[in-house]
């Protein structure tokens, strides 16, 4: 009934057939409200889970710090945001095990002796597997965490050389991980870029965030009675940043201690490039884009050089704040171990009270708000179905 009668292109529209075919039945007992539901519980529990599990085994030691990397990554306030109805950026489980099997496969063909190519057959299927589900999950928050992933990596390997001798040795397992997603997904992708009813780019207006949404805190935080100035949010699912000023503080502060980890560098320059890229086409601040007393002044953001490149031309840039996410997640917890580890070798509790003190102060304003549930009305009988009903009527009498 939509579009009659050439129908529509459902694989050009946020379809999550990953999740809503396997929960047909539940759709069909329950409703498609507990079906939905279910998505939010999920995803946000188990993004939760699977960071804190990529962390706990690849960059901490201490389970709690795991935790408060975790904990952050599944309930930092984009997350909560987009549970007001876009669950394709809620299930992000399976982001965080995609990037934990390219670095076992860089690490792998790293190990090796030589400078050819290693293959790794059972290891790209499981990479191009958990790339054809995502697909079906989310193929937006899939394309950004790949942009960000690779900005990533890059820091961390550093040097032209190393990056030549990675993708030397890794990237042909990489590749064959690529063209089994493509042998899943491939007629999918295309009937979705090039079938019928497909499209190219819709106009949707400002999308970028408002430099003022970095401070503060989300309508759905704790925090929010404290947060000041006026509401510069896209809409209310688009909360992407909202970090707000004591977590940004907090996270300097360690970054300039914690500078001498490769890794913390590598994590600071995806959230300083990323948090740019969500800025949009032009900076807007208070809500506006005007500088100066009465000047109207565009001040262009880097997004305006990539923005208009298919499929890029499609994501809506606040988003790339949620790249963001885990990088920052990266310093809290290694913040945490090293306040751990302090206490323990340490006679002095000063550092570690410390940390742990502006840790509180920085996650409580954040920690997300109970979600407003409101009841949507019963759908009227159309006059059709109450042609019906009255034909039926009038044939038993």
């Amino acid at each position: 009934m939509q579009n009659y009668p050439d129908g529509v292109n459902m694989m050009a529209n946020t379809l999550m057939y990953g999740w809503g075919v396997p929960f047909t039945p539940i759709t069909l007992l329950f409703g498609p409200t507990v079906t939905f539901v279910s998505a939010l519980t999920f995803g946000l529990s188990g993004t939760a889970f699977a960071w804190y599990w990529v962390v706990s085994r690849e960059l901490v030691t201490s389970k709690f710090a795991a935790a408060v990397g975790g904990v952050f990554c599944g309930f930092a306030p984009a997350m909560i945001a987009h549970t007001n109805g876009h669950a394709n950026f809620v299930v992000l489980v399976l982001l965080p095990l995609i990037a934990l099997q390219v670095i076992k496969m860089a690490r792998h063909a790293e190990n090796a002796v030589g400078t050819r190519p290693v293959w790794q057959p059972r290891a790209a299927l499981v990479l191009g597997l958990l790339v054809a589900v995502q697909l079906t999950l989310g193929e937006e928050p899939l394309l950004i965490f790949a942009l960000g992933f690779a900005v990533f990596a890059l820091a961390y390997v550093r040097t032209p050389r190393a990056i030549a001798l990675t993708l030397r040795t890794a990237g042909p397992s990489i590749l064959l991980a690529a063209l089994i997603t493509l042998t899943l997904t491939g007629f999918g992708l295309w009937w979705q870029f090039a079938g019928p009813q497909s499209y190219r780019f819709i106009g949707i207006g400002r999308v970028g965030n408002d430099i003022l949404s970095l401070f503060q805190f989300s309508p759905e935080s704790a925090g929010s009675m404290f947060s000041f100035g006026p509401d510069v949010s896209i809409n209310p699912t688009e909360d992407n940043t909202y970090f707000g000023w004591p977590l940004l503080l907090l996270v300097a502060v360690a970054a300039y201690f914690l500078r001498r980890e490769r890794i913390v560098r590598a994590a600071g320059i995806v959230i300083v490039v990323f948090t740019a890229l969500s800025l949009g086409i032009v900076l807007s601040f208070d809500g506006v884009v005007r500088f100066g007393d009465g000047d109207f002044a565009m001040v262009p953001m880097p997004w305006l050089a990539f923005g208009w490149i298919p499929p890029l031309n499609g994501i809506i840039e606040s988003r790339f704040a949620m790249v963001a996410i885990p990088a920052i997640a990266i310093i809290l917890a290694l913040g945490t171990q090293r306040a751990i580890d302090s206490r323990r070798t340490s006679a002095t509790m000063r550092r570690p009270a410390a940390w742990f003190g502006a840790l509180t102060l920085a996650l409580l304003p954040i920690a997300p708000t109970m979600v407003p549930v409101t009841e949507r009305p019963r759908r009227p009988r159309s006059s059709r179905t109450a042609l019906c009903a009255s034909m039926s009527r009038t044939a038993r009498w």
